[in-house]
């Protein structure tokens, strides 16, 4: 069984806008995909009515490289990994 002690930490980009185009975004450090999923719904948990909304889902998750690339310059969205089926 793997723990979290046993893996190295990633950075994660959370992309969500809301049905009114509020903006959710939100970088989240995490140990894997279900605790970014996890800890972006405790930060974003409450709708406008000041209820809690934890079964909100973002639009996506991408896994952030944290080495900086060989050459100066912009990182395209090839290069983002896009974390899939949470």
């Amino acid at each position: 069984m793997t723990t979290d002690a046993d893996t190295k930490m990633k950075l994660y980009f959370v992309s969500h806008d809301d049905d009114d185009g509020e903006n959710y975004d939100l970088f989240v450090g995490a140990y894997n995909p279900d605790a970014v999923l996890r800890y972006w719904q405790e930060f974003s948990d409450y709708d406008k009515e000041g209820g809690h909304n934890n079964n909100k889902q973002p639009d996506r998750i991408f896994e952030v490289p944290t080495t900086p690339p060989a050459e100066p310059g912009a990182l395209t969205w090839g290069d983002i990994k896009l974390v899939e089926d949470l």
